[in-house]
């Protein structure tokens, strides 16, 4: 793992959606150091980083794939759409994901619904 540098903050990665040159760049020279040291592939562990660099075409460096986290999420769901309706296959819910209580799943759709996202600065 490594920490682009100089680090990025919130606001510096909201920033790069309209300028993207100086994080790229920094992106860049910190995923050069990561496949010197035999990367197979670059992971950005940062949904916006992601994204930009996604938006301005960045998905490899040096020949090592740069993956777009939100875009293999996004397949990642959709192949298991397609897996249920095919073969049925569905989440094991006995030992490591049991549903919540209707109860639980209430509360969470209440505060969800009252309670605006706290990182939300646009504006």
């Amino acid at each position: 793992m490594r920490i682009i540098e100089p680090e990025v903050s919130e606001d510096d990665l909201i920033a790069s959606i309209a300028a993207p040159g100086k994080l790229i760049a920094a992106f860049r020279e910190t995923a050069l150091r990561v496949i010197d040291d035999y990367a197979d592939v670059i992971i950005p562990a940062e949904g916006i980083l992601s994204q930009v660099l996604s938006d301005n075409g960045v998905t490899s460096i040096e020949g090592v794939s740069v993956m777009d986290c939100v875009a293999v999420t996004l397949a990642h769901a959709e192949m298991m759409g397609v897996l249920h309706a095919a073969t049925g296959l569905i989440q094991g819910r006995r030992w490591e994901y049991p549903m919540v209580s209707d109860a639980i799943r209430t509360r969470l759709v209440e505060h969800a619904a009252s309670t605006p996202l706290s990182s939300s600065k646009l504006g």
